[in-house]
């Protein structure tokens, strides 16, 4: 089910972020889509031909290998934008990258954000703005995973997709965490049943609830902190959202 954007999406960062005169612009030619779990939205080897501003769903960006087996290099929610093969004009991207957390979202062309986006737009300022931090995420993400404990990943990875849901509650299966992180269901177990016993967070049917996220904050290593601080000194905001929540 899609429409023609009537409505202003009213939880994406980019697109509060804009001018008047362009979000106008660019909401007349926005569809709003309701995105369900595991929706392709760039294929790795194939050229990326819509953007997506998600407002409640969330974007996974994956490294598949050969075998199928994957890990997850960084997400995309609220606070930005599935389209960074365009913004590079890459003509095949290297990434797959699919709906985790389903939901709805804006839609444009390929064709159409490029215009949008030319030199001298704000867009185009703020494209440039979030490719910065993504692939900062990216990088983050891929030291992470090398360097840091289970549990300070696990931490990072919630905490992070809160953020970028803008809520503590949303669907979870510890087979998909295990996934994304490239590690073992039965470790994800373990470090969920900790958290659990802690007070940090419940699980309940296939969902998680961050209940404590300034303890969680703390359980999480140095990369939640640095990457979304740096998504707020470049588009603006008002810290680690989630952090501040408290689960509440």
């Amino acid at each position: 089910m899609s429409s023609k954007a009537e409505v202003k999406l009213v939880h994406n960062r980019i697109l509060e972020s804009l001018p008047a005169a362009e979000r106008r612009q660019i909401l007349r030619e926005l569809e709003i889509v309701e995105l369900p779990r595991q929706t392709s939205i760039s294929r790795a080897g194939e050229p990326m031909t819509d953007v997506y501003f998600p407002e409640t769903c969330m974007v996974s960006v994956v490294t598949t290998m050969r075998n199928g087996s994957c890990v997850e290099a960084g997400v995309i929610g609220a606070r930005g934008m599935a389209a960074l093969p365009v913004i590079l004009k890459s003509e095949e991207h290297l990434l797959d990258s699919f709906v985790q957390v389903p939901g709805r979202a804006g839609r444009l062309s390929a064709d159409t954000f490029r215009r949008a986006s030319a030199p001298g737009t704000a867009l185009h300022d703020l494209s440039l703005r979030y490719a910065s931090i993504f692939l900062q995420q990216v990088a983050r993400s891929a030291a992470c995973n090398a360097l840091h404990r289970l549990e300070q990943r696990c931490a990072r990875w919630l905490l992070l997709a809160a953020d970028e849901l803008q809520r503590v509650d949303y669907s979870l299966t510890h087979e998909y965490l295990a996934e994304m992180l490239g590690v073992r269901r039965a470790s994800v177990t373990d470090v969920a049943s900790e958290f659990s016993e802690r007070g940090l967070v419940e699980y309940a049917r296939g969902r998680v609830r961050i209940v404590d996220a300034r303890g969680l904050a703390k359980t999480a290593c140095e990369c939640y902190h640095l990457v979304t601080r740096e998504a707020e000194r470049l588009l603006g905001g008002t810290g680690d959202r989630a952090a501040r929540a408290d689960g509440r």
